[in-house]
């Protein structure tokens, strides 16, 4: 099978004027720092409402260093073990009792309130509040998070063909 070469033409030219620059990431950390607001806001905007203050756990976009910046959603199960916003991009498997004979499921937000491992009070009202169950189904995830890191790929591959392309003296 013979091999296939591809060249892109202006490429050497191109790699001479980014050399020139003595900081390439320096160069794109006002496209970067927009796009990750943006994708703060945007990710805020797409959590699901119906879990509680997950959505308002997104981070303001933190500086790493020159065009690197970190959002993160720092919501957490009752015993820390897992991020919820991964769970609702992800979705999950079945999950059945490990421990008990049966899962604790709040219905309502007064359940919800209900500490782990504290017992359950008698203020609340079973089928109303709370339910016990043997197993809970498999959840599909909404991939909310990969599409947004998808469009913000495509946006910030944009803005720096752009930026390039202005430094390159490119007229496409």
């Amino acid at each position: 099978m013979a091999r296939q070469q591809v060249t892109v033409i202006g490429q050497d030219r191109l790699e001479k004027h980014l050399k020139k620059l003595s900081n390439v990431a320096w160069l794109f950390d006002k496209d970067v720092k927009a796009v990750a607001t943006k994708s703060a806001r945007i990710l805020k905007d797409k959590t699901p409402k119906d879990t509680g203050a997950t959505a308002k756990k997104w981070t303001k976009p933190k500086k790493i260093k020159d065009s690197v910046y970190l959002v993160q959603n720092t919501a957490g199960t009752q015993d820390k073990k897992w991020n919820i916003a991964m769970i609702l991009n992800d979705g999950r498997d079945a999950v059945t009792p490990r421990r008990a004979k049966a899962l604790y499921i709040p219905i309502s937000k007064k359940g919800k309130k209900k500490k782990l491992g504290q017992p359950i009070p008698k203020s609340f009202k079973f089928g109303i509040d709370y339910v016990f169950s043997k197993f809970s189904k498999l959840v599909k995830g909404t991939f909310f998070i990969d599409k947004e890191a998808a469009r913000a790929s495509k946006e910030i591959t944009t803005m720096i063909l752009k930026k390039v392309r202005k430094i390159h003296g490119s007229r496409r």
